[in-house]
């Protein structure tokens, strides 16, 4: 009897051994052909469309180009002469440092605007200007590009056509380094509270004050064979629009803000006119829901916030499980999933389930 007892419970330990293995086996080669990637991204993005609404951001601030500012001016690109007194009005204010989320690589309007705004380039050492790297380029301010007061506008795009990661840096062919726009406004604004990088020995992870960034893996998280050239993180969007303080052109050239307004922030300028094809899908995006796409220069505003609040307020990075982490992850659940299926049957809770 006890021999008879010992040989059921072993067969029944083989039972589960086979269960589990087959089970994890399963979902483990699923996930190799990236059969989850869809649902993963899915579950992420309501995570974002459900999770609490955060406060503002106050160290930040939006100038939206919208397509009202572009019908008053009765223009487009905008004029050297009318973003030179739109850059001044905002320097007043004296900002800690302004992104202009615009390419300029050519001159736009009369030789006085081009004038006026070569020499508030050349002039101030905050204003950051944008060029697009990957893919077919598009040049920054040549003034700017002197200085050294440049950095990528480029955005990553998932397979759905949406934007779960900020492109942090990449490598240039001199093997220099280029900052995106994001990066490099929050380090530009960090300095002045003493907080710089910080390289971590033997390894590609980053020190910015109070947080610790990793770069993503082509096979962490929900992606598998991910295309994760430069330093990509995952984005932790703060919100929509309704999460930054914002303003227009027209209000700016009018001097219709407070006189506070810029003072000592970060100033993002950009276009959130949908003419001009500058918006994204994000997690927000959702067919049943009035928000649909969000503009780049809010992507950045979301990316700069990230980077700012995790260095000085600690707030909470996303980042995604190793592959073997996810390995031993769905193998542990496999086992738990089947022990628990071979108790209940044993104690006769499963058959008497299926014979009521």
């Amino acid at each position: 009897m006890f021999w008879s007892g010992i040989k059921e419970k072993a067969w029944q330990f083989k039972g589960l051994l086979i269960i589990a293995s087959s089970i994890a086996g399963l979902v483990i080669a699923g996930s190799f052909t990236s059969a989850y990637q869809a649902l993963e991204w899915s579950t992420l993005d309501l995570w974002f469309r459900l999770r609490p609404q955060e406060d503002r951001d106050s160290r930040i601030v939006v100038v939206d180009i919208s397509e009202s500012d572009i019908r008053e001016l009765g223009e487009w690109p905008i004029s050297d002469r009318t973003l030179a007194n739109l850059l001044n009005n905002i320097a007043q204010q004296q900002p800690r440092v302004i992104g202009l989320d615009l390419y300029r690589d050519l001159p736009q309007g009369d030789i006085v605007g081009q004038q006026k705004l070569s020499e508030f380039f050349r002039t101030t050492p905050n204003i950051i200007g944008v060029a697009k790297v990957v893919g077919d380029s598009v040049f920054a301010p040549p003034i700017l590009e002197e200085s050294g007061q440049t950095a990528m506008a480029d955005l990553v795009i998932d397979q759905d056509a949406k934007v779960r990661r900020g492109l942090i840096s990449i490598k240039t062919a001199e093997d220099g380094v280029i900052l995106g726009l994001a990066a490099k406004l929050a380090l530009i604004y960090l300095a002045q509270e003493d907080i710089t990088l910080q390289a971590v020995e033997n390894s590609k992870d980053r020190i910015l004050g109070q947080a610790a960034f990793s770069p993503l893996g082509k096979n962490e998280g929900a992606y598998r064979g991910a295309d994760v050239g430069g330093f990509q993180i995952l984005l932790n969007f703060r919100g929509t629009e309704d999460q930054f303080a914002r303003t227009s052109l027209t209000e700016v050239l009018n001097k219709q803000v407070a006189s506070d307004l810029f003072k000592d922030k970060i100033v993002l300028i950009g276009s959130t006119a949908p003419s001009l094809n500058d918006s994204f899908y994000t997690p927000y995006s959702s067919s049943d829901l009035k928000f649909q796409q969000m503009p780049g220069v809010y992507i950045h505003a979301n990316l700069t916030s990230q980077i700012v609040s995790a260095a000085l307020d600690n707030r909470l990075m996303i980042e995604g499980i190793s592959e073997i982490g996810e390995w031993l992850w769905i193998i542990w659940w496999s086992f738990v999933g089947a022990t628990i299926s071979l108790v209940l049957l044993d104690i006769d809770l499963l058959q008497k389930f299926f014979l009521l």
